[in-house]
């Protein structure tokens, strides 16, 4: 469905129903979009996708029937000031998909849900079950705090989007020595976890550590490594050995490394 302006949904039998907002051209957006409103009911609706340009005010209602959500809106660069509107929109958008088991974030998304959880106190997520995260970088603290209001998660798949930055030295000690305080119920049904990345720095890696230091109950991790031309020739061995040599908690746990 491509649209402008207002949308008034109400379908009792409509199971799917997938939102993009498509924007042609810098001069086809209006740099006011207070006006726009997406209202949305549908008691039956079971899938929901909304991506593209932001609508001004959100009404969404009667979703119970809700099991997945994709949020795909991204900050547009040619205007500064999507940066804050997507975290105020998704105050309008999140306590209307709090019970879904299947989620998915955009790298924006994250990055605004992120910043609202260094500030605010989180909203869990209790019946989410797979989790999709795009984001271009992310500190370790801040996935602690996003993964901590997801306690039922079973499946996580990361994708980095990171295409910049030099091959990170490999310092086995520094990835690694970091200490964190979480409650004993932290990532404890998870597994199984994808990652995409690039490796471009250490970030990555200390999120791998962290998943397999807390996950208990991991079978799984498998990452998809984009090598790509960067880096010495040796850098994809270097890469594996120190996810191969990372202290799991698990003791079924496989980690599984893919070229991509």
């Amino acid at each position: 469905m491509e649209c402008f302006e207002n949308l008034n949904i109400r379908a009792t039998g409509l199971k799917k129903l997938k939102i993009r907002k498509y924007i042609y051209s810098v001069k086809e957006y209006p740099t006011d979009i207070s006006h726009t409103s997406l209202s949305i009911c549908c008691p039956n609706l079971e899938t929901l996708e909304m991506s593209g340009g932001l609508y001004g005010k959100y009404y969404l209602s009667n979703f119970s029937s809700l099991t997945h959500a994709i949020l795909g809106y991204y900050y547009l660069r040619i205007f500064d000031n999507t940066c804050g509107l997507i975290g105020e929109k998704l105050c309008q958008i999140l306590p209307a998909i709090q019970h879904v088991e299947n989620l998915t974030f955009s790298a924006s998304c994250v990055q605004e849900v992120v910043v609202s959880l260094r500030t605010n106190l989180p909203s869990p997520f209790p019946n989410v079950k797979f989790l999709k995260l795009h984001f271009d970088e992310i500190k370790l603290d801040d996935m602690i705090n996003l993964l901590g209001i997801f306690p039922s998660l079973r499946m996580l798949v990361i994708e980095e989007r990171t295409t910049s930055g030099s091959s990170p030295e490999f310092n086995i000690k520094k990835f690694l020595e970091f200490e964190i305080n979480v409650s004993n119920s932290f990532l404890r049904q998870l597994k199984t976890v994808h990652i995409t990345s690039r490796f471009s720095d250490s970030s990555i890696f200390q999120v791998i550590a962290l998943l397999l230091k807390h996950a208990s109950m991991l079978e799984k991790l498998v990452v998809w490594a984009e090598w790509g031309k960067r880096g010495p020739p040796a850098f994809p061995f270097k890469v594996a050995n120190v996810l191969l040599n990372m202290p799991r908690s698990s003791p079924t746990a496989m980690v599984i490394i893919n070229p991509k």
